[in-house]
C-alpha cells in the first residue's frame, strides 16, 4: 500500500496553499487527526472553525468529499455545508459542526445526537437511488453479501485490526449469508423479490 498523502514531504504546503485560496484563515492551521485511512485540519477563520479532510482513495469507501456535498445539499440542516472540495485529490473544506463525540460531553447531549444520527439513517434508508445517484457506494444486502470477503483482505485491513479481529469477521460471513438467504427465501415465499 503507498505510504498517505499527509507523510509526503511538501503535502502540508499544498494543502495550506489550496486552505488558503479557499477561505480567509486567521491563525495557523492545527492536525487534529493523522490515521491510515485520513487526516483532519482545523481551520480557523472569520466565520468559525472549518476542517479540512483528506480520506484515502480505498475501494471499500466512496468518493467521500463527493457524497458529503452531496449529503450537505439533501439535508442541509444535518450535515455540515461544505465550502469547497477538490474531487481529484479527495480534498474537502467544511463547516464546523460542534463538539466531538468524546468523553468530555455531557450524556444526555451525546444521547441526543446519537438519537438525531439514528433517524437520518433510518430517513435515508428509502432513499437509496438518490444515495447512489451522489455516489454513495451499493452496500445493500443483497450486494453486500458478494462483497464481502474482499473487505478481509489487503494491507489497509491488516494495519487497522488485529489478526483475531479479522478472523472473528470472517466468522461471521457464513452468518451473514446464511441471514439472507432465510431472508430471501421469506420474501419469495410472500411473492416480494
Amino acid at each position: 500500500m503507498k505510504p498517505a498523502p499527509w507523510t509526503q514531504t511538501g503535502w502540508i504546503d499544498d494543502v495550506t496553499a489550496w486552505i488558503d485560496g479557499n477561505v480567509g484563515r486567521t491563525g495557523p492551521l492545527e492536525v487534529v487527526k493523522e490515521a491510515p485511512i485520513s487526516a483532519v485540519i482545523k481551520v480557523p477563520t472569520q466565520e468559525g472553525d472549518a476542517y479540512f479532510k483528506e480520506p484515502r482513495d480505498l475501494p471499500l469507501f466512496a468518493h467521500e468529499p463527493v457524497v458529503t456535498q452531496g449529503l450537505a445539499e439533501i439535508f442541509p440542516t444535518r450535515i455540515p455545508a461544505v465550502l469547497a472540495i477538490e474531487e481529484n485529490r479527495r480534498w474537502m473544506l467544511s463547516a464546523d459542526c460542534g463538539m466531538p463525540l468524546d468523553n468530555r460531553i455531557d450524556e444526555a447531549v451525546r444521547r441526543r445526537v446519537l438519537q438525531l444520527y439514528t433517524h437520518l439513517q433510518v430517513e435515508v434508508a428509502g432513499r437509496a437511488d438518490e444515495l447512489l445517484e451522489i455516489g454513495c457506494l451499493d452496500r445493500r444486502l443483497d450486494r453486500l453479501e458478494r462483497q464481502l470477503e474482499s473487505h478481509f483482505d489487503g494491507p489497509l485491513i491488516d494495519s487497522l485490526l488485529t489478526e483475531e479481529q479479522i478472523d472473528q469477521l470472517a466468522q461471521e460471513v457464513p452468518r451473514f449469508r446464511r441471514f439472507q438467504k432465510n431472508k430471501h427465501s421469506a420474501s419469495s415465499r410472500r411473492g416480494f423479490h
